[in-house]
């Protein structure tokens, strides 16, 4: 296998990213008795007699159009584990469904290659306490409609997690969060520490790499509390938006963006989601918002680029203030302790064609540096703009500087190589508003402890 390595500058990407996957669950399989099966039928079969702490290993080879419920319940101290006879030695592909019923169940290992989305290969439909660690989805072609996706988390699934995993060339969705009524809410799944990269564009809607709920309209403001964490996402470029949150409640941290275009994390809408930590380079986007109540908080977007280049950050109109609109207007959201490099800057009231401007949010500590506009704010005056640094260069101008703005140099340490931490002695430490009663006034920009430049190699292959 041929191996490149891509240098990824930020302490958010350590080595244990995509490696470290030591715990109790990872050593279960050596202790206990192995099942085999080789036939989707069996499958079957040897989950619905399985008992907590049975391991049932696929033989090794490929398989197509497989199609098997893994409906059994193990325990938190002792789950059940499915496992391919030899390290990455199973392949699923064609039309292949795998659903995941039960509970305390680990699947590990599997390939997922050459599927094609007229099914989706794997879902956590109705699991809970459940883990799909160290699989591989790959060249997984769409079907006529991008309905399905490599995993679905559906049907109240809870307290599942997806993580260490590989998706590549998925022509659909990567993995997708599923409210589908009233009665459908996922709960507190964890997507986290997997690579996403080269996602290609297919020159349509429908083809998020995450997406978490599916219909902002009816269901946006239902709340199923999702962690999308330290996970990295490289070249994309299905569509808009490589994130879509369309729910409530959800925390999007410590992710990281390289050369997605356009390259959206985007909040479609709902209410009182997190984004926090995240690094976005040479995206065509950064963070887009809809709706109300979110805390845009200490990530980083630099060096932006391609032909439709767009603002690091922007709070957008919608058709109404709250509720379940379609798009929902921006309100009474915190931008705080962002660091924009080399962007379009932050623009409130992006969208101007849709009638509701946004209400309400405050733009408070953040740095804004480049050439071009760093913060558009022409026709919303009720955006609170406080304690931003702005460092202006060629023909950029701050037009809307705010009370207690700084026009300087931020002094960060290493552009050239990446580090954005700011230099003893810059004029942003200890310079911003406090945003907690009787706090020290912190600094202007992102936290100092995510932005450690530290060149490591992360093997992509």
């Amino acid at each position: 296998m041929n191996t490149k390595f891509l240098k990824l500058s930020m302490a958010l990407v350590m080595p244990a990213l995509l490696l470290a996957r030591t715990s109790a669950e990872d050593q279960v399989a050596s202790k206990s008795q192995a099942r085999k099966v080789s036939t989707a039928s069996a499958l079957a079969k040897a989950s619905k007699k399985a008992q907590p702490g049975d391991v049932i290993v696929v033989a090794t080879g490929s398989y197509k159009n497989w199609s098997a419920k893994v409906d059994c319940n193990g325990t938190a101290e002792h789950p059940i584990v499915f496992q391919p006879g030899t390290s990455n030695g199973v392949t699923f592909f064609g039309k292949t469904k795998i659903e995941i019923t039960g509970s305390h169940i680990i699947m590990k290992g599997f390939r997922f290659q050459d599927c094609k989305l007229e099914a989706t290969p794997l879902a956590l439909n109705g699991a809970r306490h459940c883990r799909v660690t160290d699989c591989h989805f790959a060249h997984i072609t769409q079907g006529k409609r991008p309905t399905y996706a490599a995993i679905w988390i559906q049907n109240n699934a809870a307290d599942n997690r997806v993580d260490h995993c590989t998706f590549s060339n998925i022509e659909g969705r990567s993995v997708q969060v599923r409210i589908r009524n009233e009665t459908d809410l996922p709960l507190r799944n964890r997507i986290d520490h997997n690579l996403f990269k080269d996602i290609p564009d297919k020159g349509a809607n429908g083809r998020e790499t995450i997406q978490v709920g599916h219909d902002q309209a009816k269901f946006g403001m239902m709340a199923p509390e999702t962690l999308v964490d330290n996970n990295i996402f490289v070249r994309c470029n299905g569509e808009n938006e490589t994130i879509s949150n369309k729910s409530s409640k959800n925390t999007y941290r410590n992710n990281y963006f390289k050369d997605c275009s356009p390259g959206w994390l985007h909040l479609r809408g709902g209410s009182h989601c997190v984004v926090e930590g995240n690094r976005l380079e040479r995206c065509q986007g950064g963070i887009a918002v809809h709706g109300t109540h979110h805390r845009i908080v200490n990530n980083v977007i630099v060096n932006t680029r391609g032909p439709k280049e767009r603002e690091g950050i922007r709070l957008q109109s919608g058709h109404t203030r709250g509720g379940e609109g379609h798009y929902q207007a921006t309100g009474n959201c915190l931008i705080a302790n962002n660091t924009l490099v080399n962007t379009r800057g932050l623009h409130v009231g992006a969208s101007r064609n849709l009638p509701v401007a946004p209400y309400g949010n405050r733009i408070v500590n953040n740095i804004l540096s480049g050439k071009k506009l760093l913060l558009n704010a022409s026709w919303v005056p009720d955006t609170i703009i406080d304690s931003n640094l702005f460092h202006p260069a060629g023909k950029a101008k701050v037009k809307f500087p705010g009370l207690n703005a700084l026009i300087a140099d931020p002094l960060f340490r290493d552009v050239v190589n990446g580090d954005y931490r700011l230099q003893p002695g810059s004029p942003a430490i200890g310079k911003g508003r406090p945003l907690e009663v009787n706090a020290d006034p912190p600094n202007i920009g992102a936290a100092t402890d995510l932005l450690a430049a530290e060149n490591i190699d992360l093997g992509v292959d």
